[in-house]
C-alpha cells in the first residue's frame, strides 16, 4: 500500500505545504518532519504529494481515520478542493 497524502487548494487560499502539519499533527506521520513533498501548480491550483515509504504499515492504518477526517474536513469547508490519504 503507497502511504501518501494529497492536497490541492485552489488560488488565494492556503498552499498545501501550509496544511500538512494540520493534517498530521499527532499521528505516526508527524516524526516524519521532512516528508517528500511534490509541489505543483495546475491550471492556477495547487496540488502537493507527501510520500511516507518509511512509515510502519500498522501505525499508518491505525491513523488513517484521523487523516481521513481531517481532510474530508478541510474539504467540506472549502479549504481544499481535494484530499487524498
Amino acid at each position: 500500500m503507497v502511504r501518501s497524502i494529497e492536497l490541492e487548494c485552489a488560488p488565494g487560499h492556503s498552499r498545501p505545504s501550509d496544511l500538512i502539519l494540520e493534517v498530521v499533527d499527532g499521528t505516526v506521520l508527524e516524526n516524519f518532519t521532512e516528508p517528500q513533498e511534490t509541489a505543483v501548480r495546475f491550471d492556477d491550483e495547487y496540488h502537493g504529494r507527501w510520500k511516507y515509504p518509511q512509515v510502519n504499515e500498522k501505525a499508518y492504518q491505525r491513523d488513517l481515520p484521523i487523516l481521513k477526517q481531517r481532510i474530508m474536513a478541510l474539504h467540506e469547508k472549502g479549504v481544499i478542493t481535494y484530499g487524498s490519504w
